[in-house]
């Protein structure tokens, strides 16, 4: 994302929507992310990338010092 026609990015902040479960990012890239921020959809996506449950380290990693559990079904 830049200033119109000066190429230089500028900071993108992000926005909350549908009741602040949900932000939107602008990115570098011109492009607007939306980010499911919901426990259970994040663990759905964490089993969608590893395509696995994750291991200790890797919960430990991503969720801090939230209990463990399966990542996939």
């Amino acid at each position: 994302m830049s200033v119109a026609g000066s190429g230089k990015p500028v900071a993108a902040i992000p926005s909350f929507v549908d009741g602040n479960d949900v932000v939107r990012i602008a990115a570098y890239d011109g492009k607007v992310y939306r980010w499911d921020t919901r426990i259970d959809r994040t663990i759905a996506h964490a089993c969608a990338m590893a395509g696995r449950n994750l291991s200790a380290d890797e919960w430990s990693q991503a969720f801090g010092d939230r209990p463990y559990e399966k990542t996939c079904p």
